[in-house]
């Protein structure tokens, strides 16, 4: 995507932290934190995240849950997992996963909250490192990896409902629009989307507040359903308390061997889904 951006002619700006923006008769002026620094533009496609600076700059009403669940995250090199999402859990407290990314790297993540990493930082290192290894053996090369807590980066999770991802000059795509937790797997997905349709609308409509309506009309749905399964989905991998836990490796598989819920979740997790009765194809 990088390359492809570079060829079509994109300018990457890096070190130039965004801070607000402003209307102006023509267009809008994006205002940078270094003092005085601004750049102007004829629209904003906000795509700056799940802490989106610029979509509480924009006055959308919107509702913000922040979890008190999170992960820490390092990449690195894993010969281990090359072919898919490896993903282990221990009751809804312990999670980890290794997750390809190609080029023989790796996601790694451990789920946590802000508390238990700030024990484990009082601990020591290795003290978690054998935690990790004890739940998943075949994070050990990642592992290796790690000298220092400052390495790895920690979050926690956030779930944001806006009332409509558009006003005047600017359009929210990704989370900066509709982020969840990670654990539906959908984010770089929906968001990919995000980005092919309002390509299509803006191309379809050549006008920037025709294309908005038409793609929040369009993506509307979809976006609701993800975000209502990836909330009830979260507490039964990371909360407190046994039962979810229990109730999850006790009904899953038994969802899995159902095939009408098969199906279901298999075009959940394909994106084939727009609703809890509806499936369709969108990009191609």
């Amino acid at each position: 995507l990088y390359e492809q951006s570079c060829k079509a002619g994109a300018q990457i700006r890096e070190n130039s932290r965004i801070a607000g923006y402003s209307h102006t008769t023509e267009g809008v002026i994006l205002d940078l934190e270094a003092a005085g620094q601004s750049e102007s533009f004829d629209c904003i496609v906000a795509t700056d995240g799940a802490r989106s600076i610029l979509r509480n700059a924009s006055g959308i009403r919107h509702r913000s849950v922040d979890y008190e669940y999170g992960a820490l995250w390092k990449t690195g090199s894993c010969t281990a997992v090359t072919d898919r999402l490896l993903q282990m859990v221990e009751g809804t407290r312990k999670l980890v996963g290794l997750l390809p990314i190609g080029n023989g790297q790796c996601s790694f993540f451990w789920g946590l909250t802000a508390d238990q990493f700030a024990q484990y930082q009082r601990q020591g290192l290795e003290v978690w490192k054998q935690e990790v290894r004890q739940l998943c053996p075949l994070a050990e090369e990642m592992l290796y990896q790690i000298d220092s807590f400052a390495e790895l980066t920690f979050t926690t999770y956030r779930d944001v409902s806006m009332k409509s991802c558009w006003t005047d000059r600017i359009v929210f795509l990704g989370d900066a629009a509709h982020p969840t937790s990670p654990h539906l797997g959908q984010g770089a997905n929906l968001a990919l989307e995000d980005v092919w349709e309002f390509v299509e609308c803006l191309k379809s409509t050549g006008e920037f507040a025709t294309a908005c309506r038409q793609y929040e009309s369009l993506r509307k749905s979809k976006i609701q359903y993800f975000q209502r399964v990836t909330r009830l989905l979260t507490p039964f991998f990371q909360s407190d308390g046994w039962l979810k836990g229990w109730g999850r490796d006790l009904f899953l598989p038994l969802m899995c061997q159902t095939p009408v819920l098969r199906e279901q979740m298999l075009k959940t997790l394909c994106g084939f889904k727009h609703g809890w009765a509806s499936s369709r194809l969108d990009a191609p």
